[in-house]
């Protein structure tokens, strides 16, 4: 049963659904080159409500559909208000609020700011729960998230993340085409910026102010830890080492790994007697075939001993550390490290760019 009521300037159309099956009961029809329906309102209430009242209907209270090349809905806002917003009311409702779906080859979902004046982001998630503010799943093989950025120096980075990321299996790729860092990690607190439970892979050179590894003490594991650092060389600089027992003529030959030549140049040696002196123990013989002979010591004495090299494969020949660099010309006056350098914390490399982050972060949490 259709109902249609006039009062003044405007009508309702109620209808029971109880009386309906399957057929339409309000329908607009026709071939029009301008809007088949059009609903405007000047006053101060909406221009349309849907709402299904029956709770065990489970159909749509609004479906677009279209046969053409356009979109089935746009919704567009020239006031200050926003475009779009849905919400679920129900506390105890589980359902998704939006979902996008798409059958076909195109995206299921596009967020795009057309304004280069706009630093909000495109996309905005967050969650006053104990979840996770996005989450990102791929049932076939290749990465969850694909990130891409074209940023320069001091450009806003492709993708902001205000608290913590977890990616599970099929990751995330995260690209920048301009001179921007793809990835910037912040942590202002006493967090880390950066967490990772498992093996890391670099393809590429990595820069660090210092490191080394942290593990349970073994004397104390279950009150202490044990810290050491790298050694540091400013060469890319391999190191190998071992023990050998002199033969009855006071000599050794030491066998390296059958790729030491291919991999190293540049070769020094060092040789130190265990257990007796030995002033005349020497390097009789330099590598060749991986190997090399040492000399001059008692028979039966053991010899530490300890050879380096420089490496010379083609990635190390490419991309040569060079140990003084000249800072960038933006950067120049400015440091790394400012406080342990008693500078002012904003002439920090890299200070605007953090206070930017932070800034933005402090905008996006007031306005929730």
């Amino acid at each position: 049963m259709l109902q249609i009521r006039l009062s003044c300037n405007h009508f309702i159309i109620h209808f029971c659904g109880a009386c309906l099956t399957d057929y339409i009961p309000c329908s607009v029809e026709g071939s029009y080159s301008t809007n088949a329906l059009r609903i405007i309102n000047s006053g101060q209430g909406r221009a349309g409500l849907f709402q299904i009242q029956n709770n065990s209907n489970n159909r749509p209270a609004l479906q677009a559909t279209t046969n053409g090349s356009g979109n089935a809905i746009v919704g567009s806002n020239n006031g200050t208000g926003g475009a779009g917003m849905f919400g679920i009311d129900g506390q105890n409702n589980s359902s998704t609020v939006l979902s996008a779906t798409t059958w076909g080859m195109g995206k299921a979902g596009k967020f795009h700011i057309q304004s280069s004046n706009n630093m909000n982001p495109a996309l905005e998630a967050s969650t006053t729960g104990g979840g996770p503010a996005l989450l990102v799943k791929k049932s076939e093989v290749g990465p969850a998230l694909v990130v891409n950025g074209k940023g320069g120096v001091g450009a806003s980075a492709a993708v902001e993340i205000d608290g913590g990321i977890e990616v599970n299996s099929g990751g995330a790729w995260i690209k920048d085409s301009g001179s921007g860092p793809a990835v910037w990690a912040l942590a202002e607190g006493v967090g880390h910026a950066g967490w990772f439970s498992g093996d890391v892979n670099i393809w590429g050179t990595l820069s660090k102010s210092g490191g080394g590894f942290k593990i349970d003490h073994p004397l104390d594991p279950d009150n202490k830890y044990l810290y050491h650092s790298f050694v540091e060389s400013p060469d890319m600089m391999n190191v190998y080492n071992g023990n050998v027992t002199l033969n009855k003529k006071g000599e050794a030959w030491v066998e390296l790994p059958a790729y030491f030549e291919a991999l190293n140049e540049d070769f020094r040696y060092q040789l130190t007697p265990i257990g007796a002196p030995a002033p005349d123990l020497h390097v009789a013989k330099k590598i060749s075939d991986s190997s090399f002979m040492i000399a001059g010591g008692k028979p039966g004495i053991e010899v530490s001993w300890q050879v380096t090299g420089i490496r010379q494969d083609a990635y190390a020949k490419a991309h040569r550390i060079a140990s003084e660099v000249k800072k960038e010309a933006e950067n120049r006056g400015k440091y790394l490290h400012p406080k342990e350098l008693g500078k002012p914390e904003k002439l920090g490399i890299g200070w605007e760019k953090r206070q930017s982050m932070v800034e933005r972060s402090e905008k996006a949490v007031g306005t929730e």
